[in-house]
């Protein structure tokens, strides 16, 4: 007796159903090309801005007293910004581009294909340890 299996399903592009690549990308735009700066916080002050504005050693640009690491101010990572569009979020969304037809577009819009495989149902299938049971 045979059964009726679905293999892993398989996610197509909606437009042409041709096979798709995921990867993080804008949500915004769909581009791959995103940087994610590290903020500082100065505890004294509030002020929140890049690492980078900050300078080395620390100088707080809003109230401009140097700053002692680990004493007054914590590190944490900023939004993600893409670099072709600008968009900025803290999280990142998956996207994906059509290898057929090149269309790009949010995963969610994935259509799902299921394929079904005739297979022999556990306990059909004799084998040797199967046979010799006492």
């Amino acid at each position: 007796m045979k059964t009726i299996r679905a293999f892993e399903p398989r996610l197509l592009c909606p437009k042409c159903q041709g096979d798709i690549v995921v990867r993080f990308g804008c949500q915004q735009c769909g581009s791959s090309r995103q940087n994610r700066d590290q903020l500082l916080h100065h505890y004294r002050c509030a002020h929140v801005d890049t690492v980078e504005a900050f300078g080395t050693p620390p100088v707080c640009p809003k109230c401009r007293r140097h700053l002692t690491p680990g004493a007054d101010f914590e590190q944490y990572p900023g939004p993600y910004t893409c670099d072709d569009c600008g968009w900025q979020d803290m999280e990142r969304e998956f996207v994906a581009r059509c290898l057929k037809c090149e269309f790009l577009f949010p995963l969610i819009q994935a259509e799902e294909l299921i394929e079904w495989t005739l297979s022999p149902r556990r306990g059909d299938v004799t084998t040797p340890a199967a046979s010799h049971v006492a």
